[in-house]
C-alpha cells in the first residue's frame, strides 16, 4: 500500500476537547515552596562562570494521568527570582526545546541573559520534562545494534535494509518491560497536564505564561490547545508545526535547508577568500554552490574516496551529516566553510591551503561530528509513541518517502527523515495523545510566534501554519539564519519579545526583524550592537547595554557547551521520597488506562486520544513484518538543536 494512500485513508473521530478532562489523582491545593540551591556552573573552558541566584523546589503530579489511582510523580524545579527592583510576581515557564532536553541546565546557563530579555520583571522558572534528566529517565538503552541510515551511501540497496533491521532490533529492546510502561508514561499531552499544574501551584493567577524553543514550541501549541482560557503571555521561537508533527509526514520541516544553504554561499562570496577560503576574487554564491554539490556527488558516486583518522571511508551521507549540524547556527559558519574547504584539499593530494583570516582551522574530524546524532531513545519514545500518522508500508513506500523528503530539499531531505524510519515499527504508544486539531483557538492572550526564514529545521512556514490555528496570533519573522532567532542575534527580535512580555503588545503584520550581523563569516554574530549612543525614554543606557550583551550570548542557548551541577537540598529530597513509589510499584505491574476521564475517546486497544478532532492509527496490517522497532537515526525536525 501506497503511503500517501495510507495517509489518506486515515478516518477522523470527533472527540471532546481535552481542557475538560480531569487530571486524575493531581493533588489538590498545591504551593511551591522555594528552597535556595548551591549551584556551579562551568563553560567550555572548565572555568567557572557567574551563576544565578538560584532556588528549588518541587510538585507533585499524576504519574499516569488517565488513571484515576495514579501514583505520584514529583517533579524537581529550578527558578530564578527576578531581579527587578518592582517585580511582577508572575512567572514563565521555559522549555529550551528537545524533546531530551534539560530546561534545569539551559536555565541555569542562561537565566541572567533570560532575565534580561524578559524584561527582568518574571520570575523565571523551568524543569526536567517527563524522561529526562531528573525526572523519571527514560531508562531504555541503545541497542548493541545501530546502523544510521545517515550513514549509508544513497546508491547502497542494502541501505534500508539496515536500517530496519537497527531498527527492528532497537524496538524489541524498548518495547519489554520495564521500559514499555515506562515508554507510555511520557508524551508532549503529560508534560503540558505537568505544566499547568506547575502554574496552578505559583499561587500567583492561575495563568500560563510560558516561552519555548524548537520542541518547545510544539510543547506549547500543545499547552495552548489543551488549556486556551488560561495562557496569559507565550512566545514561541523556532516552530514545529503541530499538525504536521502529530497527523502529517513530517516533510514540512525540510522547507528551508537549502535557502540557508544558499544564504552561506552567497555570504562567502561577499566575505572573499580573506574570510572564506571557499571562495575567490569572482566567485558568485551559485557558483560556489554547484562547485559544492559536484563534490558531494563525486563522493557519492566514488570519484573521490575520502577516509578518517581511522582509515574508515567516509560516505555521502556521513558527510552530510556532519556538514548539516553546522547549519544550526550563524556562528558556525566560519567552521562551516573551513570543513568544506578540508574536504576539497583532502580530494587533492598535494595542494596546500591558501593564506586568509579563517583558515587557521582543526582537522575535519566527521566522527566527532557524526556524535551529534546519537540521541538517547527518549526523542524515539516520545515523538513515535503520540504520532497518529506513522507511514506505513514497504521498503518501496519508504522509498517513495525518500522522494518527498528531498523535493523539500535537496541537501537537508535525507537528513531530516531518520525519525520517520525509526517510528515505522515502534509498538510502545503514550497513554494521552493530542489528537485536536489546530484551528480557530482563541486563546486568552495572542501568542506570539517567532521564526527565521532560513532555519534549517523549523521553517518559517510552519510558523505561519502554526500561527493561523491560534486567533489573533502574529509571526514575528527575522531574517538571519539557523535554528530560533537566537541563532543569528538581533536585537531588533528581542526587543519585540521583550515589549510582548512586558505589556502584551505583539509586533504589526508587516515588521520584520533583521540579524545584527549581516555576513556571518565576516564578523562574529555574537558581537554585541555598540547602544552607547542610543537614546530610550524608559531605559537608561546600562540597561541597554546589558540587553545587547543578553541578545549575543543567546546566540549559545541552543549549542552550549556549558555545564553545571547543583544539588536540590536534601530536605526538599526527603520530602519528595516520602510521597513518592515510582520505579518497582510501577515495572511490577502491568499499567493500565483509567476509563475514568469521560472526555478522552480511545480506539479500542489504543489510548486516549484528547482535542477536538483526531484520526484513528493506522491499521496494523499495513506495518511493516517486524513491528517493534525505533532509533533515533536523524535529526528530528527541529527538536535536535538542543544538542549542536
Amino acid at each position: 500500500m501506497s503511503i500517501l494512500l495510507g495517509v489518506a485513508a486515515l478516518t477522523a473521530t470527533a472527540i471532546a476537547q481535552s481542557s475538560s478532562c480531569p487530571a486524575g489523582s493531581l493533588p489538590a491545593n498545591q504551593r511551591l515552596e522555594w528552597t535556595p540551591c548551591p549551584v556551579n556552573a562551568y563553560g567550555e573552558d572548565g572555568q567557572p562562570y557567574y551563576a544565578p541566584t538560584l532556588e528549588c523546589s518541587t510538585i507533585d503530579v499524576p504519574l499516569d494521568y488517565t488513571n484515576s489511582g495514579s501514583e505520584i510523580l514529583t517533579l524537581p524545579l529550578v527558578r530564578v527570582p527576578s531581579n527587578s527592583s518592582t517585580p511582577l510576581n508572575r512567572t514563565i515557564i521555559f522549555n529550551p526545546g528537545g524533546p531530551g532536553a534539560s530546561g534545569i541546565d539551559s536555565l541555569i546557563g542562561f537565566a541572567d541573559d533570560l532575565q534580561a530579555v524578559s524584561g527582568g520583571g518574571y520570575h523565571l522558572v523551568s524543569f526536567d520534562p517527563r524522561g529526562v534528566g531528573l525526572t523519571y529517565p527514560y531508562l531504555c538503552p541503545i541497542a548493541d545494534v545501530a546502523i544510521p541510515y545517515s550513514s549509508r551511501p544513497i546508491t547502497d540497496p542494502n541501505g534500508l535494509n539496515a536500517t530496519y533491521y537497527a531498527n527492528a532490533i532497537q524496538g524489541e529492546l524498548c518495547a519489554q518491560s520495564p521500559y514499555a510502561e515506562q515508554g507510555q508514561l511520557l508524551g508532549t499531552a503529560f508534560v503540558a497536564r505537568d505544566i499547568d499544574a506547575i502554574a496552578q501551584a505559583t499561587g500567583e493567577d492561575g495563568r500560563i505564561r510560558y516561552w519555548g524553543m524548537s520542541y518547545g514550541t510544539l510543547l506549547g501549541s500543545t499547552v495552548a490547545a489543551m488549556f486556551p482560557d488560561k495562557i496569559d503571555r507565550m512566545v514561541l521561537d523556532g516552530n514545529i508545526n503541530p499538525t504536521d508533527y502529530y497527523h502529517g509526514l513530517g516533510d514540512e520541516a525540510a522547507d528551508d535547508v537549502d535557502r540557508e544553504l544558499a544564504f552561506f554561499f552567497d555570504s562567502c562570496a561577499q566575505a572573499g577568500p580573506d574570510y572564506c577560503p571557499l571562495s575567490g576574487p569572482q566567485s558568485t554564491g551559485p557558483v560556489l554552490q554547484a562547485v559544492f554539490y559536484d563534490f558531494l556527488n563525486g563522493i557519492n558516486n566514488g570519484t573521490y574516496a575520502l577516509r578518517d583518522r581511522n582509515g574508515v571511508r567516509i560516505s555521502y551521507k556521513r558527510i552530510k551529516s556532519s556538514l548539516f549540524s553546522y547549519l544550526y547556527s550563524a556562528a558556525n559558519f566560519p567552521d562551516l566553510a573551513a570543513s568544506i574547504f578540508n574536504l576539497y584539499l583532502a580530494t587533492q593530494p598535494g595542494t596546500s591551503s591558501t593564506s586568509g583570516k579563517r583558515q587557521e582551522q582543526q582537522e575535519f574530524n566527521v566522527t566527532e561530528r557524526l556524535g551529534l546524532a546519537q540521541y538517547p531513545n527518549v526523542l524515539t519514545a516520545i515523538t513515535c509513541g503520540e504520532w497518529d500518522e506513522i507511514p506505513a508500508g514497504d521498503l518501496n513506500d519508504f522509498r517513495e518517502l525518500v522522494s518527498i523528503y528531498e523535493e523539500r530539499s535537496t541537501f537537508g531531505g535525507d537528513q531530516l527523515i531518520g525519525i520517520v524510519f525509526a517510528c515505522a515499527t515502534w509498538n510502545v504508544t503514550a497513554r494521552e495523545r493530542f489528537g485536536g486539531e489546530f484551528q480557530n483557538i482563541r486563546t486568552g492572550a495572542p501568542i506570539l510566534f517567532v521564526n527565521s526564514d532560513k532555519d534549517p529545521v523549523t521553517p518559517l512556514i510552519s510558523a505561519q501554519n502554526s500561527s493561523s490555528g491560534f486567533v489573533d496570533s502574529r509571526v514575528l519573522q527575522h531574517t538571519g539564519a539557523g535554528h530560533c532567532s537566537t541563532a543569528h542575534p538581533s536585537n531588533c527580535v528581542q526587543e519585540k519579545i521583550r515589549s510582548y512580555w512586558q505589556t502584551g503588545t505583539i509586533p504589526d503584520v508587516s515588521e520584520i526583524c533583521q540579524p545584527n550581523v549581516a555576513n556571518p563569516l565576516v564578523e562574529d554574530v555574537r558581537t554585541p550592537i555598540n547602544v552607547t549612543d542610543r537614546t530610550n525614554q524608559t531605559t537608561t543606557n546600562e540597561d541597554e547595554e546589558r540587553f545587547s550583551r543578553a541578545v549575543s550570548h543567546l546566540a549559545d542557548l541552543l549549542g552550549s557547551s556549558k555545564t553545571s551541577s547543583f544539588e536540590f537540598p536534601t530536605e526538599i529530597l526527603e520530602r519528595a521520597k516520602t510521597k513518592r513509589s515510582i520505579s518497582a510499584p510501577l515495572f511490577g505491574r502491568q499499567a493500565t488506562a483509567s476509563a475514568s476521564c469521560t472526555s478522552m475517546t480511545a480506539v479500542p486497544s489504543s489510548p486516549p486520544i484528547t482535542g477536538g478532532s483526531s484520526s484513528s492509527a493506522t491499521s496494523a496490517a499495513g506495518r511493516l513484518p517486524t513491528a517493534s522497532g525505533g532509533l533515533v537515526l536523524s535529526v528530528l525536525l527541529g527538536a535536535l538543536c538542543i544538542f549542536m
